[in-house]
Parts: C-alpha cells; structure tokens; sequence
C-alpha cells in the first residue's frame, strides 16, 4: 500500500481558508479578503519583525519601522541577516537617534541602497523631536518621516496599529491583478492605480493587518512571478486568471528600463607600512557618506573612457599629492549592478616611499580599519573586506 504524503502546512491552510468560504463569488466578494486573512494566520513565515514580546499586545512599531525600511528593494533573505545584528546596536529609536551617522552606515553595511539608512537616522531624530520617541500611527504623520512613502505609512498604520489602510507592492499588484483577470504589465500606471483602489476596498473587510499581509505572502510565498502554487492558494476558486490558465502570462512584462553606465577609476594608494588612503563620497553620488579609496568616476561612451584610464588615475595622483607613484599595470576589472546603473570598475594601485605623508583630502587607515568603516559591497570586493559573522542563530 503507496503511504500518504502529509500535505504541506501552506496547502493544508490554503485548503481550509477555502473550505471556510464555500459559497464561491465573484472576485469582488468580501469572502476573498476573509479567505487571504484567514490564511495567513495559519501560512505566515516565522519572520523576526513580526515577534510580539510577550506582555505586549501589538508589534513594537519601531521594530515594524526599521524592518519595513530594510525591506524596501531588498529581498527578505538579505534582510534577515541584517535585522537582529541591526537591533542590537540600535535597540530603540532614542538609540538610533543619538548615534553617530558613521556607524549606523556601517551597521546598514551589506543592504545596499544606503539612502534608507540615512532616512532612517533621520526618521528617527523626527520621532524623537517632533512625537516625544513615539512612531506615529496617523499615516499623514508617518508619511511626513523621512524615507516613509504610501505603502510603508499603510504597512506600519494597518499591520502595528490596526489601521484600515491599504498597501500596494509588487506582490499585491501581482496577486490582485490575476485574481481579477488584469492582463497589463505590472508597472502600468493606471493598473497600479486600480489595485490601490481595490486594496482600499479590501482593507475594510476583514482585519487590516491580516489582510495587507496575506496579500504580500501569497505574493511572495504561492502567487510568485513565475510557476505559481495555485494548489496551495486559498483564492484559486475566485482566481479569474487561474479560471483561464492565464496565471503564467498576468501581468504583463514591464518595460525595459535603459540603464546608464559609470566607469569608477579607483587608485590604491599604499605607504610602506602598507597603509593605505580612503575618503568619503560625496553628497548626491551613488552610496554618498560611504568610504572609498580615491576614485574618480566619469558617465559617457566606454570608447572615450577606455583611452583615458591611465590618464585619470594620474589626475587622482596629483589631487592627493603625497608624491605616489603608480605601480604595475591595472588590475582586473570588474562591474557591478545597481537597479538603474552599471557601474565599471577600473583600478590601479601606487605606492609613497614614506609612512604616511600628510593628504589634505584623504586619511591613511591600517588594513584591519578597514573592515569596521561603512564601504559599499563593489568597495569591499575591491579592498577584500568580507562581512563579519551574524549573531542570528540560523
């Protein structure tokens, strides 16, 4: 006799969401947003951020804050990593506010988009100031925090405080385009504006946090781009997409964004002691605030800037002076992926026959400094700086 396979905990609660609900509607029936709710009671991942410490009642929302940041344009596997080690340094929103800029960089080291992390700090300094170190639950409140848009003030108003405010992402514009047959492409305007609408409506039938974070899970879990698990989605009966095997084809392709490209020319500058010159970006540039060796970075045809590349290294030279002298030829280079950028990295190394002469524009650090400055991750494939260990247990 064949043995019964158990079914998985996401199908089993998939299947009892839907046998909840048997009198089966249209898409528009308030027993969807019932079915999703109901669902992600019993198929939510186990995610740190959404812990309730045990004399509490609700989510700490500063937690909520910081998670939902993190999570901007970042896969949640990369956000794990992260949250705890994050925490620690900055356990409250007092802590985050009175630290030093420098180190909650460093702390973001490996997150990327490193704007969050300066909105954050200064969200939290709001918070501070402005609500006496209490995250809002109003969502114009929250949307007037720095790096707190639409979708991250609805997240924290529903999911923390209850509030029935809608949240639209990727995954619910995803989920609701194919449960309602929406055949545009995911970054239509105007389909994005429906599933707002349709989030909004949704939001008042069944509880708010619930519900906002069972349509991101099957996004993210069952209702994925790509092969999506209807079996284990508890809105297949209502899916018109599902209903017309139109799964795989909704929505529709977005449209090729262009990226620009940006040659970075970088010089390692060491000492004979074999320290070697950082400074920090600028303002306005790509990963502004962090450390970098010298670089000078330039926009335009490669045929132009492939000519030049000595050239500029020398001018980096002369911008230091601290008498170095080019050494050897360039290392292999390399690129590195933004979301709206290539970046090309072309580097050479020179050396001073000194220890450490005086430099008006840059800093001499010992190779071990370098690994606890904030540097971007194309910076330490460059220095050979890896990240240090989690404390999360795995």
């Amino acid at each position: 006799m064949t043995k019964r396979q158990p079914k998985s905990p996401r199908k089993e609660a998939a299947a009892e969401a839907v046998a909840e609900v048997a009198n089966i509607g249209s898409p528009t029936d308030p027993k969807v947003a019932k079915a999703i709710a109901t669902w992600f009671k019993s198929a939510a991942r186990d995610l740190p951020w959404r812990h309730v410490e045990p004399k509490a009642t609700a989510r700490d929302p500063y937690r909520s804050l910081v998670s939902e940041i993190m999570l901007q344009q970042t896969q949640v596997s990369r956000v794990l990593e992260h949250f705890e080690p994050f925490l620690e340094k900055f356990p409250t929103v007092h802590a985050l506010a009175q630290a030093d800029e420098h180190d909650v960089l460093a702390a973001w080291t490996g997150l990327g988009y490193y704007r969050r992390a300066r909105s954050l700090h200064a969200a939290a300094k709001r918070i501070v100031d402005v609500h006496k170190g209490s995250v809002p639950s109003d969502v114009e409140q929250l949307m007037d925090l720095p790096g707190v848009g639409r979708y991250t003030a609805g997240a924290i108003a529903s999911i923390v405080f209850g509030k029935e405010e809608p949240i639209v992402d990727g995954n619910v514009v995803r989920v609701l385009f194919r449960i309602h047959g929406v055949d545009r492409p995911a970054d239509d305007a105007r389909g994005v504006d429906w599933a707002w609408e349709e989030s909004k409506r949704m939001v008042a039938l069944a509880p708010p946090g619930h519900l906002n974070e069972g349509l991101m899970e099957l996004g993210a879990t069952v209702c994925t781009p790509s092969s999506p698990n209807c079996d284990e989605c508890p809105v297949r009966a209502w899916c018109k997409a599902h209903a017309a095997g139109t799964q795989n084809q909704i929505p529709g392709a977005k449209g090729a964004a262009r990226k620009r490209e940006q040659w970075h020319v970088c010089v390692i500058v060491r000492d004979v002691n074999l320290q070697f010159l950082m400074e920090r970006r600028t303002v306005g540039t790509l990963w502004q605030g962090l450390w970098q060796v010298p670089t000078i970075e330039q926009d335009g045809p490669w045929s132009e800037t492939k000519a030049n590349l000595k050239e500029m290294a020398q001018r980096i030279i002369d911008r230091l002076s601290v008498g170095a002298v080019l050494t050897g030829t360039m290392r292999e280079p390399f690129d590195f992926e933004t979301t709206a950028c290539t970046v090309r990295f072309r580097v050479f190394e020179a050396k001073v026959t000194s220890i450490a002469p005086k430099c008006s524009v840059a800093t001499w650090h010992a190779p071990f400094e370098a690994k606890n400055l904030p540097l971007s991750s194309p910076m330490k494939k460059l220095l050979g700086v890896q990240d240090a260990p989690s404390s999360r247990q795995r």
